[in-house]
Parts: structure tokens; C-alpha cells; sequence
């Protein structure tokens, strides 16, 4: 059974970043996300964002987000971030393009490394991706 410990709906004003309860990656050509429209996006266009919520967590972790993406972007979940995030980001990302290009990464030291790759549908407004870390296991799921 999951068990919720942080959630966000980002529902308030635009800012231009996700406010106190959120960390981000900033060095090595990384950006913070921001709030436009009650919806997160990256704070700069075609650029990587990379931000872990404050909250201590362990263990088995689950992490689920609503997509809408357009353009070039792609975006998802992180599970595993480690506390030095914003110095030296590790953790585990599942991202999803607009053609449906579905991938999941390891980020270590800030670069990406591909774990696995797979061609689903595209991605339309309302779906959601959710990555899954139990034990050396990922998985990722989509509008589950």
C-alpha cells in the first residue's frame, strides 16, 4: 500500500520557481521549474529542470505526476533524489516525449544514464506518468 508523504498540486500563482518545499539542481547547464498556470515547467525553454521535494523519505518510493506536454518537452517523476540534489543530483527519472518516447534514466553527478527506452502512445492532457522504486527494482507506469 502506498502511503503519502509530500504532494503538490502547484494550484497558486505563477512564480518562477516551486517554492520553499522544493530544492533544484543548478549547476551544469540545469534549471529550476516554475508555476505557470497552476501546471510546473521548466524555467527556461529546452533546458533540463531537475527539483526533489524537501520532504525525508526512504525506502520504497513512488512519485506520479500529470503530463501535459507540448512541443519538444518532455517531462516526469524522479524517485531515489539524493539530500546533495542541488550539488550533485542522484536519482532516478521517467520522462515521456511528445511522440511517446517513454525512457527511464539514472542521474548521477547531474548526467544520464538510459536504463530503458520504449514507444507508447503520446502523451494528450490529463494523462499521468508515476516511477516506482521498490528494492533494485524501477517501474514505470502510465495513467495507472
Amino acid at each position: 500500500m502506498r502511503i503519502g508523504i509530500a504532494t503538490d498540486n502547484f494550484n497558486r500563482a505563477d512564480n518562477t520557481d516551486l517554492g520553499t518545499d522544493w530544492f533544484f539542481y543548478s549547476a551544469g547547464g540545469w534549471t529550476s521549474l516554475r508555476i505557470v498556470f497552476n501546471a510546473v515547467e521548466a524555467g527556461t525553454v529546452d533546458t533540463k529542470a531537475l527539483e526533489r521535494h524537501s520532504a525525508v523519505l526512504s525506502g520504497a518510493q513512488y512519485s506520479k505526476v500529470a503530463v501535459n506536454i507540448s512541443g519538444d518537452d518532455w517531462g516526469g517523476p524522479i524517485v531515489r533524489a539524493s539530500e546533495s540534489l542541488i550539488t550533485a543530483p542522484s536519482c532516478y527519472t521517467a520522462i515521456w516525449s511528445p511522440t511517446g518516447l517513454l525512457r527511464i534514466y539514472k542521474v548521477l553527478d547531474g548526467g544520464l544514464t538510459l536504463l530503458a527506452s520504449t514507444t507508447i502512445s503520446a502523451p494528450v492532457a490529463g494523462d499521468t506518468l508515476a516511477l516506482e522504486a521498490v528494492g533494485t527494482g524501477l517501474e514505470a507506469f502510465v495513467n495507472d
